[in-house]
């Protein structure tokens, strides 16, 4: 019946018949739009997804202690941890690479630039920078702590030098302690026992890292030690034919970082507050290292020090529960 009168009154059916095609258009229209969205949401979510497994496998096949101590963190920040880390070893093969200099610094700046235009709302493409701009926002983690890391590595790229010990641990201060702050800052702590924790284990890891490295550096002709030091034992040549001079040395830096740990485990961690801990679990991994060296009576050559120690993962857990490295 309906359909009869709209073929008698022609203007009505007319009318009738655009609204109906338009309706149907407009339907499909926000039809397409919708899988279209929905198609967009999955993709995000499913490259976000690749991003935090690219990270998260990053950190757990170059930084595995590091990777061990992240897992104490609440699941909302472990990625977080992950991407600040991930982004650490970016910096720390960059810089570390003495035979390509300039290579190291482009990579550096690249980073330095990356680090502005996330905290201006874009970033390079890349996992690393797409979790950390996610991580940044999400924690409003300062700009500072990244900058720092960036620029004391190019100082150590373009050959500053270690005149002394002092020195030493102030780029462990500017590189590894800035990590530690910006996890500290994802857990929500901004507290002076716990940075003054993270600042003494940042000497202390650096000191490590160097005493670590010394063979490597002596390969292609570079002695890193500090020069005072040098001086001090009468260091010329780097052997196993006279390593009397060098167990000296590495004796005096040892007891330097060791004597940082003890500090930081004894004042600082167990006055600092309970979510503050898992950040500062970083330097559990480096005093078990500086007790394997004093067994090896001050040896780098002895190959149990290249060994992790099985017993590792229970004395993380037991330093959490504690609030104790000692």
């Amino acid at each position: 019946m309906l359909f009869f009168l709209l073929r008698k009154n022609p203007k009505l059916y007319n009318a009738n018949t655009l609204l109906i095609k338009n309706y149907s258009r407009s339907f499909v229209n926000s039809s397409k739009n919708s899988v279209q969205g929905n198609l967009k949401q999955i993709d995000n979510f499913t490259s976000r997804e690749a991003d935090i497994t690219y990270i998260q496998e990053i950190v757990k096949k170059e930084a595995y202690e590091t990777y061990l101590t992240s897992l104490f963190s609440n699941k909302g920040s472990r990625e977080a941890f992950w991407a600040i880390s991930a982004f650490n070893l970016e910096l720390s093969k960059s810089s570390t690479n003495p035979l390509r200099p300039e290579i190291a610094l482009l990579k550096l700046n690249w980073w330095s630039n990356n680090i502005n235009d996330i905290y201006k709302g874009t970033y390079l493409k890349s996992p690393v920078a797409r979790a950390l701009y996610e991580s940044i926002n999400k924690y409003k983690i300062s700009k500072m702590w990244f900058t720092r890391n960036i620029r004391a590595r190019i100082a150590y790229v373009k050959g500053e030098k270690f005149n002394d010990i002092k020195d030493v641990e102030k780029y462990g201060e500017n590189t590894i302690a800035s990590t530690l702050h910006a996890q500290l800052e994802t857990l929500g702590v901004r507290n002076i026992n716990a940075d003054n924790g993270a600042r003494l284990i940042g000497q202390a890891t650096s000191i490590a890292y160097l005493i670590q490295n010394i063979l490597y550096m002596a390969s292609l002709n570079k002695i890193e030690i500090p020069l005072d030091l040098v001086q001090k034992v009468k260091l010329t040549i780097i052997n196993r034919s006279s390593p009397k001079d060098l167990e000296n040395a590495i004796y005096d830096l040892s007891c330097v970082g060791f004597t940082r740990l003890c500090g930081a485990s004894e004042i600082y961690i167990p006055n600092s507050p309970k979510e503050a801990i898992p950040s500062l679990l970083f330097g559990i991994p480096i005093i078990s290292w500086y007790e394997r060296l004093e067994k090896s009576n001050f040896n780098i050559y002895d190959p149990k020090l290249h060994r992790r120690p099985f017993t590792l993962p229970f004395r993380i857990w037991k330093a959490f529960n504690k609030k104790s490295f000692i």
